[in-house]
This record gives C-alpha cells, structure tokens and sequence, in this order.
C-alpha cells in the first residue's frame, strides 16, 4: 500500500514567520517557581524561641563535660548558637563529649512540608504539576507551615511551664 502525503504550498516569508514563532517560544525567560518564596526561615523559628527565655538560653550553646577533654564545662558557652533550631528536650550528643538541644534544622521542616504540600495534588515532584497545582501546593505550604509554627509554639510554652516547676 503506498503512502502519499497531501502537498501544501506556502510562501517563503510565511515560513519565516512560522520559524520565528517557533523560536520565540523556546527561547521566551522561563519564571522559575519553586518553594523559596514561602520558605520556612530561620526567623520565623528564631522569633518563636526568644519568646521562650529557657528554652532560647538551651538552645544559645553546645554544652561540653569537663570529663576526658580537660575543659571547663564553660569555656564552650556560646560556641554552637543554635537559637535558630527546632528545641529538642533531651541532648543530642556531637563528638566525644559535646551536646546541645536541637537536632532538627529548618531545612528538614521545609523538605517535609514541600513535600506534603506536593503530595496533595497527587504528585511527587514539582515538575509534574501544572501551574495552577502548583500555586494550589505553594497555598498548602502556606497552611502547613502556620500550623508547624503555631504547633512549635504551643509546645514551647508548654517547656516553658514544665521547666519553671
């Protein structure tokens, strides 16, 4: 069976034209949209811990034992400021005889929260959505981390109480 395909006729500038089209709409600057914008930040969890002074005065220093490194528990107050992390009520222990009070960075918040966002319209990755599911997934991201921080909060008032007693 032979296969003939139907000729059309256009004219040279009309190509051009077609060309140029075709071009242009690859070569157009893309808008980058990600995540940043709404971003879980340092602040926003800075600003819940000074609210806390036990708490923030856990969180301003990694903590050492004069036990086996020869160094007077104080002499690494302020070194390790971690006024901008997540509160952890037991020590996280670094290295030999070192600890502090956090272990969850924002960046850890943020992954779980972007992903959560993402997952809710039924996708994985962000270059599977559509823009109007992604605009839907940055909104979701929005809510999701007011409800962490208003959580965080919540809890660290309730450290607050607990420590005073």
């Amino acid at each position: 069976m032979e296969h003939t395909e139907d000729a059309i006729t256009i004219s040279k500038s009309e190509l051009e034209r077609l060309v140029a089209v075709e071009i242009a709409k690859q070569s157009l600057p893309r808008t980058r949209r990600d995540f940043a914008s709404v971003a879980i930040r340092d602040q926003d969890i800075l600003k819940i811990n000074k609210q806390y002074p036990t708490v923030n005065e856990m969180l301003s220093h990694t903590y050492t034992s004069a036990h086996g490194i020869g160094i007077h528990p104080e002499e690494l107050r302020g070194y390790g400021n971690h006024e901008r992390s997540v509160f952890k009520r037991n020590r996280d222990v670094r290295g030999y005889s070192q600890w502090s009070h956090e272990k969850v960075y924002n960046r850890d918040i943020h992954e779980a929260i972007r992903k959560l966002s993402i997952l809710t319209t039924g996708c994985t990755l962000i270059r599977e959505l559509e823009p109007d599911e992604l605009d839907f997934a940055l909104g979701v991201y929005e809510d999701f981390k007011q409800l962490f921080l208003e959580k965080y909060n919540q809890r660290l008032s309730s450290e607050e109480e607990r420590n005073r007693h």
